[in-house]
């Protein structure tokens, strides 16, 4: 500055001694007073000037104090600041623009701005700049900016005109300058407020989902059928894209699916468990490709929700097979002493009535014709008496002495009668082992258990070809299944059972009617059938032991008995006598 001060005075002197030059004075005619006078004046001129010159030296200072506050204003502004020309092209730049940058004033000047951005948000920039630079006010763009060290940062742009001066005798020139602001962190608040109501609004949605399951669970004129078909439907509108959602609930060989029920790759599912036992199974899926979540389109969340329906419903189930075990329980007790009374009675009747046809025949002479009706009357008795036996057998009140048996010598030892009472067109088919498992039972009990469930497998074949498969292996306590169990009480000891399972290719038993099959005379033959499965159940209680049902409409029905073996081993086979007596 004090360089440039000195050139210009040099400046004034130059141009002083230039007019002298050029005016002709002729000292000998001027005035000494005019002199003395003019001399006066130049030291008062010089005065003057020399005051001007301290003067102009000190706004000189003062301008340049300020055009060093003004430089450390720039440089240290909270935001960046860039000075643009029209085309773009960057003129000056801040300190906190460099910093924001992390580049050196040299890597910025005279470059484009543009080449700075994200190569994505480019596009944006060079469309807007042209109407940015024209008329900036109350105008914003947010775009992204790369640094030196290529970390990206998102950046709001303002621009201002502002004037500023330029050297000495040149005008003043509004130039364009872009404010830069580093609004990252702003950027991640709004993205994680966004991302928080996002969630917010899913687990409202998996709140009413689930309050809304829990009541159609809780209303007692909602079947298990209803309450599957509106669950899954209710669980596919809470996920993250409901309209691009399905789902379909598997449970006993049936399905419940959504409308719009579509099998994909993008599938979230969970296992309906009841009593350790997969029962079934809750699957949603996407109809098409959505954004990933972490491995998935679907959320952490959503899985959780799935799993948590399909607790849920396994809980309901097992609910409902309770009450339903409880009311079979309360039925069969009833149903137990209203037989026993009855069947005790009887036999106290059918005593009465025995004894004097028995004294009635005696009386009379065997070929007469009133001995012969009193003999088939004695006959019809004593069939009405294996009846009432039959009755206290079903409650389990018979005393039939045991033995240890050789369950698979004592099965082979009935088949033969067995094969002779069937239709020609039903082939029975046998895998016994040689020999065991041994168990201590009543073999004219076993007898009665597999003509019931035989007899039963072919007559459910009708006049169709088929087959009866009946066999028999030793099992855990634990292969035991739950679910269709007779009787519904049983709990089974930690020890090892024999299985007796017989098989047919039938039509099977509706899902409804499975749990009546042991019901007396409950029957779909005709009337006065239907002690055949409660008797062969009494005899298997008698025995410690159970029954499982398994059956499919259409593809025939698997009947399962299992018998407590003993760990003895000299086996017995069948009393022919025994089995012998009715």
């Amino acid at each position: 500055m004090k360089r440039t001060q000195e050139k210009w005075f040099d400046r004034l002197r130059e141009m002083a001694e230039q007019v002298v030059k050029d005016q002709s004075i002729d000292v000998k005619k001027i005035d000494p007073t005019d002199i003395t006078k003019l001399i006066n004046d130049i030291q008062v001129f010089q005065v003057e000037l020399e005051i001007q010159n301290d003067e102009l030296r000190t706004s000189l200072d003062e301008l340049e104090k300020s055009r060093t506050r003004f430089s450390r204003l720039f440089d240290m502004a909270p935001a960046g600041y860039i000075i643009l020309d029209e085309s773009g092209i960057i003129l000056d730049v801040n300190q906190t623009m460099m910093d924001m940058l992390h580049r050196q004033r040299d890597d910025l000047i005279r470059k484009p701005f543009s080449r700075f951005i994200l190569q994505d948000d480019q596009g944006i920039f060079l469309a807007r700049f042209t109407a940015f630079y024209k008329n900036p006010t109350d105008k914003t763009m947010e775009i992204r900016l790369i640094s030196g060290n290529s970390a990206m940062f998102h950046a709001r742009l303002e621009g201002r005109f502002v004037p500023l001066e330029t050297y000495p005798g040149k005008p003043d020139i509004d130039q364009f300058c872009l404010i830069v602001t580093d609004i990252t962190e702003s950027k991640k608040a709004e993205n994680d407020l966004k991302t928080h109501a996002h969630m917010l609004n899913e687990r409202n949605k998996e709140l009413h989902c689930l309050f809304s399951i829990s009541g159609l669970i809780n209303d007692p004129a909602n079947s298990m059928d209803d309450i599957f078909y509106e669950t899954i439907t209710i669980l596919a509108n809470a996920m993250q894209y409901p309209d691009k959602a399905c789902g379909r609930i598997t449970y006993k060989d049936r399905e419940y699916t959504t409308q719009n029920f579509t099998e994909t790759e993008w599938k979230q599912a969970s296992d309906i468990v009841v009593n350790d036992e997969i029962i079934g199974c809750v699957e949603v899926y996407y109809v098409k490709k959505m954004p990933v979540i972490h491995v998935s389109p679907f959320m952490e969340e959503e899985q959780a929700l799935i799993n948590s329906v399909a607790l849920r419903l396994g809980q309901t189930i097992a609910r409902v097979q309770a009450e339903a075990r409880i009311l079979h329980l309360k039925k069969a007790e009833s149903l137990g002493r209203m037989a026993g009374a009855v069947a005790h009675h009887y036999n106290n009747l059918l005593t009465v009535v025995m004894g004097n046809l028995d004294m009635a025949l005696a009386d009379l002479p065997e070929d007469c014709e009133p001995a012969e009706s009193l003999k088939h009357a004695m006959e019809a008795a004593r069939r009405a008496s294996k009846l009432g036996s039959m009755m206290l057998a079903y409650l389990g009140q018979t005393n039939a002495p045991r033995k240890l048996l050789d369950l698979s010598l004592t099965c082979r030892e009935f088949l033969p009668a067995l094969q002779g009472d069937m239709p020609a067109h039903i082939t029975l088919n046998a895998d016994l082992q040689k020999t065991g498992p041994a168990v201590r039972a009543n073999a004219r009990q076993i007898q009665q258990i597999l003509e019931c469930l035989i007899t039963n497998a072919w007559e459910a074949m009708d006049d169709q070809t088929g087959s009866v498969y009946l066999s028999l292996r030793r099992v855990s306590y634990s292969e035991i299944a739950t679910a269709h169990r007779y009787p519904m009480d049983f709990q089974p000891d930690k020890t090892e059972y024999a299985c007796i399972e017989v098989t047919d290719t039938g039509a099977g038993i509706p899902e409804n009617d499975v749990d009546k099959i042991f019901e007396p005379f409950y029957s779909t033959k005709f009337t006065g059938r239907g002690l055949g499965l409660p008797v062969a159940l009494g005899a298997v209680k008698t025995h410690n032991g159970s029954m499982t049902v398994a059956t499919r409409p259409g593809r025939g029905t698997r009947i399962m008995v299992f018998l407590p073996v003993t760990d003895k081993t000299d086996q017995v086979l069948p009393d022919k006598r025994e089995t012998d007596e009715m």
